[in-house]
């Protein structure tokens, strides 16, 4: 029984001993780090790692970079140096700091990653907020930048150049030769079609470094009245295949709403809506790159009127208003022609005068009714009229 607790007892050291000395395992830090700013864009970081004399010819060997606030790696490297570019959104009260370790890959088992090592990277010059609405346009032979400078009374410098770690991308930057036009700054910037590019804005103080928002002029279009349509016709963008854009449109007709409408195009740049011709039409729109493509995008148009704002009166509404005024025109006719020839459909009034006569000659001499009517056989009146109270005439 002893010799059972004694086995147990042993087994037990063993396994902790193993586990202890597995975690004591881990490969060294890196060592020594320094780093300097190849330009405003790109720092170059370099340290040293003393490599354990124990671990296997067969282990592979990484070090791994991360954003320690982010805790999102950056890059794996086999050598211990670092080439990377950064932007002033980046930095946190001027400083960027990094996690560096080594991580061990196959063949090394047994070994795990080392401790980080902390780098603290200062910026070039203190980061500042040097302009505002910084807007770069694709034009058709080159690219246009604008923006407004928070501090008129500053000068700036505002240089650019493409992005990457080369010694060619270094080299590429350029100063942006600016001009003000209208209270905002403007410069032209010689670069490829489509290309990124990173922007640089100092003083004697600070600086900004960014990817601008690369947008394009908004392309005009036409409309084409074809039967019972509207065709809507866009001009060909200045950058990027035709497949790359998307055109989005809407419109008000008669004043209402209508939904907005997205077409993606390949050759034909052309879509028709169905057209009311007794409708003004107000349509705006604006274009974008598809998912597929790096975004860039236009701002919306203006409003392009289309259609007479007069009214315009529909079959429905022609036979709702004019019969009923030809059935009114019919019927004042038909009283008119009535009371113009009221003998030929019955009977005609008496003239006032005789009826006057006849009741006096009746009040005077009481001649019966039949005696009176034959004196007057030269005035033939054909009436209905009662002639004498209590008795039917006719």
């Amino acid at each position: 029984m002893s010799a059972t607790l004694q086995f147990v007892a042993f087994l037990s050291f063993a396994i902790v001993m193993a586990s202890y000395g597995e975690a004591d395992r881990r490969l060294p830090a890196p060592q020594k780090y320094t780093h300097h700013w190849a330009d405003r864009f790109v720092v170059v970081v370099n340290w040293t790692w003393p490599k354990p004399k124990e671990l296997p010819q067969s282990c592979n060997v990484k070090f791994e970079i991360r954003w320690s606030e982010k805790q999102q790696d950056v890059a794996r490297v086999e050598h211990t140096n670092f080439t990377y570019y950064y932007l002033s959104k980046d930095f946190t009260a001027d400083i960027l700091e990094l996690n560096i370790s080594s991580k061990p890959l196959e063949g090394c088992k047994g070994w795990n990653e080392s401790e980080p090592v902390k780098v603290n990277i200062k910026a070039p010059k203190s980061n500042a907020e040097l302009v505002k609405d910084f807007r770069c346009f694709y034009l058709s032979n080159d690219s246009k930048c604008f923006w407004t400078a928070v501090d008129p009374s500053r000068d700036l410098k505002v240089y650019y150049r493409f992005p990457g770690i080369e010694k060619k991308d270094i080299q590429s930057l350029k100063a942006c030769e600016a001009f003000k036009m209208e209270g905002r700054s403007s410069c032209s910037l010689k670069v490829e079609k489509g290309r990124d590019i990173f922007v640089l804005v100092e003083n004697e103080t600070g600086m900004n470094t960014f990817e601008p928002k690369m947008e394009i002029h908004v392309p005009k279009m036409s409309i084409n009245e074809t039967g019972a349509y509207l065709q809507l016709t866009w001009e060909k963008p200045v950058v990027g295949p035709i497949g790359a854009w998307q055109f989005c449109v809407w419109y008000k007709e008669c004043g209402n709403n209508k939904p907005p409408r997205c077409y993606t195009f390949s050759q034909h740049r052309t879509v028709d809506i169905p057209y009311n011709k007794c409708c003004r039409y107000e349509f705006q729109y604006n274009i974008s790159t598809t998912g597929f493509y790096k975004h860039v995008s236009s701002d919306t148009s203006e409003v392009i009127p289309y259609g007479t704002t007069s009214s315009c009166i529909s079959s429905a509404n022609v036979v709702a208003i004019i019969i009923p005024i030809i059935v009114c025109f019919c019927v004042i006719l038909s009283i008119y022609c009535f009371k113009k020839h009221e003998k030929i459909f019955g009977c005609t009034r008496l003239d006032p005068s005789v009826i006057k006569e006849i009741l006096n000659l009746n009040k005077e001499n009481k001649i019966p009714q039949a005696n009176l009517l034959m004196q007057h056989q030269g005035e033939h009146t054909d009436t209905c009229a009662r002639l004498v109270p209590g008795k039917e005439g006719c």
